[in-house]
């Protein structure tokens, strides 16, 4: 898949990837522990959060049928117990209060309608102490530009 491209080929999108995962690196995160991966796509940062947390509860979450069976087939190619992958849309999603232990959405804020309810949903649903990372350019882009660069 053509998503999948920048992490093997663009050293911009590698060098996020790797940041991304050294934020977690200070992250108590405890057995039975959810984390919530937000717009996931085809999994790059749920599967290796998943992989690097073995007792922690992984949600996997994307509208994209696409990215989802992506998302599934890797991590049944790297039997991944721990992921559990949703296709559902953001404006749908209901977490119980103080439900997550760790929040994840990177570069999926600026392709919703209404990121400030989504923000103020992630609020809520984060335990007192919880993580989050946020990765988002700041801007409206142009979806189709960005998919026609990496096509």
């Amino acid at each position: 898949m053509k998503y999948d491209m920048l992490l093997t080929y663009n050293p911009f999108y590698q060098a996020l990837h790797q940041e991304v995962l050294e934020l977690t690196n200070h992250w108590q995160i405890e057995t039975g522990n959810v984390i919530a991966d937000i717009g996931a796509g085809t999994g790059n940062y749920s599967i290796s959060v998943a992989k690097k947390f073995p007792q922690a509860k992984v949600w996997h979450i994307d509208r994209d049928e696409g990215m989802n069976q992506r998302a599934e087939s890797k991590k049944t190619e790297q039997q991944i117990h721990n992921l559990n992958i949703r296709q559902q849309d953001v404006s749908e999603l209901n977490f119980p209060s103080a439900s997550l232990h760790a929040c994840l959405c990177i570069h999926a804020l600026y392709t919703l309608e209404q990121p400030q309810q989504l923000l103020s949903d992630i609020y809520q649903w984060l335990a007192v102490g919880s993580y989050a990372i946020f990765v988002d350019p700041g801007r409206i882009l142009n979806v189709l530009d960005w998919q026609i660069a990496v096509g």
